[in-house]
């Protein structure tokens, strides 16, 4: 499984901090996500994250109301890693089948997990 960073330029690979979505977790209103941090320092992040569909070739913002979360600073330990439930259900709904990824700003890396929800996921 590759992780990518994704820049102004368009992606690419991420060697520093790892992001990704656990497949086995996908549903549609949650997923648990993974932020490997293979470095000999500490990294920041918060609890904000945004959500995009692929529509044909493009990504799109998934529509939904004003997301709110609260202000922390979360750190992910060098050499170790955190893992986090997203529950985008109360602010997206339960999203239909489709690729898409999750999008959360680590410092100052924008980092990208892509995933996909398929009806098979549910059963």
């Amino acid at each position: 499984m590759k992780h990518y960073q994704y820049t102004e330029e368009g992606f690419s690979e991420n060697t520093t901090i790892q992001f990704f979505v656990d497949p086995l977790t996908v549903c549609a209103d949650s997923a648990v996500f993974t932020i490997q941090n293979d470095t000999n320092r500490p990294f920041v992040y918060g609890l904000d994250y945004k959500l995009e569909v692929q529509v044909g070739t493009s990504w799109e913002r998934v529509k939904g109301g004003p997301l709110a979360v609260p202000l922390l600073a979360l750190y992910v330990e060098p050499f170790s890693q955190n893992k986090e439930t997203i529950h985008w259900g109360a602010h997206y709904g339960s999203l239909p089948d489709g690729h898409y990824r999750l999008i959360k700003q680590i410092e100052n890396q924008q980092l990208i997990a892509p995933f996909t929800i398929e009806e098979a996921d549910f059963v």
